[in-house]
């Protein structure tokens, strides 16, 4: 799991971990983009524990028992009507309440391990923060991560700063970062409207030019193959014309939306920079999820170029 990397910037170096996680941008865009007969798939539960790397550092992701597949015209099937995922890794829409889900919540929760990893190997640790990775409450997690994303240099100062944390690393998760939560609305946008706001102006080939910028960085210090981010600048270039599904569906009036029902699992008190301690690292809680969905996703193949990848 992409978590034995936490906490350890010896098991990585910046272009691996830049590499691995545009395998992972490389896999859910694919899976989103709607396909010849008109279908697409979410994963919805991107978390810490369904983001898997092999010993030879190809990522896949895995368990997608809370996502779905969705035709392009049954937008309904797209959301969801109870909370499905992992607290600690929502999109700050889904914890806001909103059902309608896109490719743009999975990527946000894509990020967010990614960030994770970054304040856990490099960060300032602030032990304000850690509730921002164990807690289950999500109005907690909500209020923190609006919190903690609305000031955007106390955001990079905890990632660790431009002095501490790997220029090619500062350079993708400040990109990732403008990409999810532009300058151009708040944060507080994001809560109010039923309509995410950053599906307008969505194009992969952004996210490709971030990992593109960040690689270049990297490569002048250790100029290594990086075959995942080949994949996604392939997908990117022979996919111009695939087009991603985005629905528009109001959330549920607030009284439904307060009775929505919340099977998270508690993860521990600890922090998880205690559970990384020397010898701990296999005692990881397991992520939870909600898995309510009505079809295993186990056997979904998607078809990307000439290279068969499992989602």
């Amino acid at each position: 799991s992409v978590k034995s990397l936490f906490g350890n910037d010896t098991l990585c170096t910046p272009s691996k971990i830049i590499d691995i996680f545009a395998g992972y941008v490389h896999t859910l865009v694919a899976a989103a983009g709607i396909d010849i007969n008109g279908q697409y798939a979410l994963h919805r539960d991107i978390s810490i524990g369904n983001l898997i790397v092999t010993e030879d550092g190809s990522p896949y992701i895995i368990d997608w028992g809370c996502g779905r597949v969705c035709a392009e015209d049954d937008g309904p099937r797209s959301s969801a009507k109870e909370i499905i995922g992992t607290a600690v890794y929502m999109g700050i829409r889904i914890l806001a309440g909103c059902n309608a889900r896109s490719v743009i919540d999975d990527l946000e929760s894509m990020f967010l391990v990614l960030v994770h990893y970054v304040w856990l190997t490099y960060g300032k640790m602030d032990p304000i923060y850690k509730y921002l990775w164990i807690t289950p409450d999500l109005g907690m997690v909500k209020a923190m991560r609006v919190s903690w994303l609305n000031a955007k240099d106390t955001f990079f100062f905890n990632m660790g700063g431009s002095e501490i944390l790997p220029k090619a690393l500062h350079a993708l998760v400040e990109s990732l970062y403008e990409l999810l939560f532009p300058s151009t609305f708040s944060i507080g946008t994001l809560n109010s409207k039923s309509t995410d706001p950053r599906r307008k102006d969505f194009d992969v080939s952004k996210w490709l030019g971030a990992f593109d910028n960040a690689a270049n960085i990297a490569r002048k210090e250790c100029n290594i193959p990086m075959p995942n981010l080949d994949m996604l600048r392939e997908h990117v270039r022979t996919n111009l014309n695939r087009r991603i599904s985005f629905i528009d569906e109001p959330s549920l009036p607030p009284q439904e939306n307060a009775n929505k029902e919340n099977r998270l699992q508690n993860l521990p008190d600890e922090g998880f920079e205690e559970l990384l301690s020397e010898g701990s690292k296999d005692n990881l809680p397991e992520t939870p999820t909600q898995n309510s969905s009505k079809k295993r996703l186990s056997d979904l193949t998607n078809y990307s170029g000439n290279k068969k990848h499992r989602v």
